[in-house]
């Protein structure tokens, strides 16, 4: 498998902490003497899909505006399954505020420069995936500073792992080896340490930097999952804070009860190949992920 196969890998870990974000916020909804008005509301919820634009503060090397991460979700509230796929960021694909074929992730500069008074790079982006999911509207969409996210970790009172890996990692600050991590050795992490632990891939692969979110996910999930409905509370007040979205109070009580009943997450693996191309731009060849078309005509009936 290549790199750049590899690294569409890595965002996983990330995606699936959001989810978890707001599935808390579900859960604190329902359980906060709502009832009355959760049972109204969420007869009305239809199926939505929601874009999720993230990025990583910590591995910003310059000022401009792209998302590290673009995926689309779907929740079925028939199903009560939430899909998920990720756009890898070098999808080469249309991009309307520019009216030219680039990277996905350039959507966001491209509508900062092109489209300031259309809802610049936010809006360029969800208009370029809505094309590519060929959506006849695509309204919802929730930012998040991945980054930010560990510091739900402090709040359930740290997380604990056996790495399966030997390996320094800098820290916050971006010093170097400050973070050691011995494999076989379980140790408690705060959340600067599990930031460090699921960022580290130098030493190996991003697809082991993805098992290493996967991990931190998965013990976060089930600290959460025994937490009081008071620090409930406040660990989705802290998500609410690193979040921007613009889906509203009655929007998130809508679908709280899709808990009631066993949640599945879909989580749609996508198919497509490398590909270099000259760039006069740039005066050199350059990388980008080419979908497959068979596949994405197949994913994009579960968002219609």
């Amino acid at each position: 498998m290549s790199t750049k196969k590899k690294k569409r890998r890595l965002r996983l870990g990330r995606l699936l902490i959001v989810i978890l974000g707001f599935l808390m916020v579900f859960v604190v909804i329902a359980g906060a003497g709502v009832f009355a008005y959760y049972k109204y509301v969420t007869s009305q919820a239809k199926d939505m899909n929601i874009l999720l634009i993230g990025t990583d503060g910590r591995e910003s090397t310059d000022n401009s505006s792209r998302a590290d991460t673009l995926m689309m979700i779907h929740v079925d509230k028939d199903t009560n399954t939430i899909t998920t796929v990720s756009l890898p960021r070098d999808s080469y694909v249309y991009i309307p505020c520019e009216d030219a074929y680039d990277k996905v992730n350039h959507a966001f500069s491209y509508g900062d420069a092109n489209w300031a008074n259309k809802g610049g790079g936010r809006a360029c982006t969800m208009k370029t995936v809505q094309n590519v999911f060929e959506l006849p509207e695509l309204d919802n969409y929730v930012e998040v500073d991945f980054s930010k996210m560990m510091k739900i970790v402090d709040l359930v009172g740290g997380i604990d792992l056996t790495p399966t890996h030997t390996f320094c990692e800098m820290d916050e600050n971006e010093l170097a080896d400050q973070y050691c991590f011995t494999e076989g050795k379980t140790i408690h992490m705060n959340g600067a340490m599990a930031l460090a632990y699921s960022r580290h891939r130098k030493s190996d692969s991003d697809i082991y930097r993805a098992g290493r979110q996967e991990e931190v996910v998965k013990s976060l999930f089930s600290k959460a999952k025994r937490q009081g409905l008071w620090d409930l509370y406040k660990l989705s007040k802290e998500v609410l804070k690193i979040v921007d979205t613009n889906l509203t109070f009655q929007d998130l009580i809508g679908y709280a009860d899709m808990l009631e009943g066993e949640l599945k997450i879909d989580q749609q693996v996508v198919s497509g190949s490398d590909d270099w191309e000259y760039v006069p731009a740039y005066g050199q060849e350059i990388y980008y992920y080419k979908l497959d078309q068979d596949w994405l005509s197949n994913i994009i009936k579960t968002f219609q």
